[in-house]
């Protein structure tokens, strides 16, 4: 079963592919995604998953940011918040 978050993940992946307003053909891409996992021969309880488990495997943890200190630029690492990470992983 599909938890809050990986509802939410599926959510913000169909808004993604959304162009022009066609949220059902998006939803069908989704759709036809998961239906394809079973192409891989899993379990069913880990189909479910296995997207959410692939989204988690390439969110970033840091990022690099500028800081400018007397006339010198300086590269710092960052951690992003949660909301960035899932966002920039389904981008």
């Amino acid at each position: 079963m599909l938890l809050n978050q990986d509802f939410d993940i599926l959510q913000k992946l169909i808004n993604i592919l959304i162009q022009k307003g066609k949220k059902e053909k998006a939803l069908k891409i989704v759709l036809n995604l998961l239906k394809n996992i079973k192409f891989f021969e899993i379990e069913e309880s880990i189909k479910e998953e296995f997207l959410s488990t692939a989204l988690n495997n390439i969110i970033p943890v840091l990022t690099v940011t500028r800081i400018k200190k007397s006339s010198k630029t300086f590269y710092c690492p960052k951690i992003i918040s949660t909301e960035k990470r899932i966002n920039l992983a389904l981008q």
